[in-house]
């Protein structure tokens, strides 16, 4: 075989050597993790749309939807771990909410303005949930607590699928006791669900969360995308 073609054919295979290699799954939880640590430090007010369905099932496995539209609201707060997410439902299962209209924004940007108003708002809020368990943490940015770096140890994480612009499905679950998330008596509430995450830099695109409460059998599950 001639020289220039052995040559050739060493840089193809060198080529789809490069091409063919993807990070482990460790590699991937762990740029996930540096991405969660780092994004709070990125932002000092942010408001978005934010469009969310809920499922829960009940002790009869009877399921109950919801779907509402909401403004949310991602505020840099050093003193509470560095940033808050905020809910304020607009719309519930197509119906408009009345006097809903940018509410949160003026709060959080008017001079007068506080984090306790807009807690506030996002509790208020909170009665459009679904399902057995009172909860305002059911917000997009709930990975920001999850799965920083010194939570990661927590749970275990399974890759499930891999889209062709190079994002991940992994799955998670929550082996740790206590959990992150306890019923007001204390009880765990384990977690579990799956991340999409951008293999390369570790962006987290969207979250699929289900929580079941051992105590009732009951189980709620919220799905939001960034």
């Amino acid at each position: 075989m001639p020289a220039a073609l052995i040559a050739a054919v060493a840089l193809l295979a060198g080529g789809a050597g490069v091409r063919g290699a993807e990070p482990s799954l460790k590699d991937v939880v762990r740029r996930m993790g540096a991405y969660v640590e780092a994004y709070g430090e990125k932002v000092s007010v942010v408001v978005a749309t934010e469009r969310y369905k809920q499922r829960a099932y009940g002790t009869r496995r009877v399921e109950e939807t919801r779907v509402s539209v909401a403004d949310f609201a991602l505020v840099k707060a050093r003193g509470l771990g560095g940033w808050v997410g905020f809910r304020d439902v607009v719309e519930v299962d197509g119906a408009r909410i009345a006097n809903r209209e940018d509410r949160l924004m003026r709060v959080l940007t008017e001079s007068s303005g506080s984090l306790d108003e807009a807690r506030r708002l996002s509790e208020e809020s909170a009665r459009f949930n679904i399902g057995p368990i009172f909860r305002t943490f059911n917000v997009p940015t709930a990975a920001l607590l999850f799965f920083r770096p010194e939570n990661l140890d927590r749970f275990k994480f399974t890759k499930k699928t891999l889209a062709s612009d190079g994002t991940w499905e992994i799955a998670f679950r929550e082996t740790e006791r206590p959990t992150l998330i306890r019923t007001p008596g204390g009880a765990s509430v384990p977690s579990a669900g799956s991340l999409w995450v951008n293999a390369v830099d570790g962006t987290v695109v969207r979250t699929s969360l289900l929580m079941t409460s051992t105590s009732s059998r009951a189980r709620a599950r919220a799905t939001s995308t960034r």
